[in-house]
């Protein structure tokens, strides 16, 4: 019996896409989210089709197709404004702007997690804005910019501890150390990785 099962497969591409992506299993997860694109466009579920090309946008950056993982955050895009989807637009805005920073194209991602760090902060979205000043703080750092990379981290590692996020705060804690160090402080730069070790 079938009954039910389009709204179980796009459960199955919203549960599933995180442990997928996580353990490499990238063609499996592609696989899944296109029959959920394929169900949520049968049945016009405007939410499952956002969820999915997010999702499918997801696996393909992380595989190095940046070009179709921005195909399909752009039409998510779409999806979420036609919608008023606030928390989907920032889901897409977060991937946009880390595909378009891992294609050099720093601008244009500086944009995304700018408009991302708003939609979080106007619904409370502690996560999303971690994300944003984590992105834009990479992009400081490539384009020169300590000083604004390490208040960005500052803020990052703030938002991390305040939802007990000990990834972010890893992650914040360990380029806090490398821009300490790039700039000769190097007693903060000690302080902050041995900080990172005591968490992991």
């Amino acid at each position: 019996d079938l009954h039910g099962w389009p709204d179980h497969s796009l459960h199955l591409s919203s549960v599933l896409d995180r442990h997928l992506s996580a353990r490499g299993h990238y063609t499996d997860a592609e696989t899944l989210h296109n029959y959920a694109l394929a169900t949520a466009r049968a049945t016009t579920n405007r939410a499952g089709e956002l969820n999915a090309l997010t999702c499918l946008g997801h696996v393909r950056r992380l595989q190095g197709r940046h070009e179709q993982a921005t195909d399909d955050l752009t039409e998510a895009m779409k999806i979420a404004r036609a919608t008023g989807d606030r928390p989907g637009e920032l889901d897409v805005l977060l991937g946009l702007g880390h595909a378009r920073l891992l294609q050099g194209r720093y601008e244009t991602a500086i944009g995304c997690y700018e408009q991302a760090l708003d939609i979080a902060r106007a619904i409370g979205n502690r996560g999303g804005e971690l994300g944003a000043r984590r992105g834009l703080a990479a992009i400081d750092g490539l384009q020169g910019r300590p000083d604004r990379a390490i208040s960005n981290l500052t803020q990052a590692l703030d938002i991390a501890r305040a939802i007990g996020n000990s990834s972010g705060e890893i992650d914040a804690l360990t380029a806090l150390g490398w821009f300490h160090r790039y700039q000769g402080r190097h007693v903060q730069a000690a302080n902050s990785y041995a900080s990172a070790l005591d968490i992991s």
